[in-house]
């Protein structure tokens, strides 16, 4: 994964590398970039990612909201409170 990232202070040591306030594209694993990505003194821009990750979210379909079926223990419970609740 190629990634281009700056230093916000005058330099800055993350994962056993120097970063200054010169962008430097740098190649490194997944989880080397995870950790760059949230390190909050550095500025890190993802210029390339691997073939594999692109691969996989085409390929995963987008999940549609599950709604509990008729007649659940939510559904009930709610019928429950709103008796309770009419026969104050």
């Amino acid at each position: 994964m190629k990634l281009l990232i700056r230093s916000k202070p005058e330099s800055f040591y993350r994962a056993k590398m120097k970063f200054t306030r010169q962008p430097v594209e740098v190649d490194v694993d997944a989880d080397t970039a995870t950790i760059l990505m949230n390190e909050p003194m550095l500025s890190v821009t993802l210029v390339q990612a691997p073939a594999r990750s692109i691969e996989k979210t085409e390929e995963t379909p987008a999940q549609a909201p599950v709604q509990a079926p008729a007649g659940s223990r939510k559904q009930r419970s709610e019928k429950q409170k709103s008796s309770t609740a009419d026969s104050r």
